[in-house]
């Protein structure tokens, strides 16, 4: 179904340090990888990039939209006793998803 350099591309990105406020890197894999497909790149001071291949004729248009950051949270506190972390969230999560899973 994927050809080995879209299974590339995915590890890649996958592998890379990118939490929310921290997506430079990921932000830069997606780049490269995107030069070979567009006819303009766009991006603005939030870090938001476009991407624009431009049509041959007049078939519809479509937008592929997503996030680049993903969950990250850093460590606010170890219970002495229990080992128990606190943590507090990069970015917004809600937090009703995470109760009683699993941390690594």
């Amino acid at each position: 179904m994927f050809g080995e350099k879209a299974l590339s591309i995915l590890k890649r990105m996958t592998e890379s340090f990118g939490p929310s406020g921290f997506e430079r890197e990921t932000a830069r894999i997606i780049k490269d990888y995107m030069k070979e497909y567009s006819d303009e790149i766009l991006a603005d001071k939030l870090g938001s990039i476009v991407y624009v291949a431009k049509g041959k004729d007049e078939r519809p248009h479509v937008l592929l939209a997503g996030h680049i950051d993903e969950v990250g949270f850093v460590v606010s506190g170890i219970e002495e006793k229990t080992g128990f972390l606190s943590f507090n969230p990069l970015g917004g999560w809600w937090d009703q998803v995470l109760l009683s899973q699993k941390v690594v």
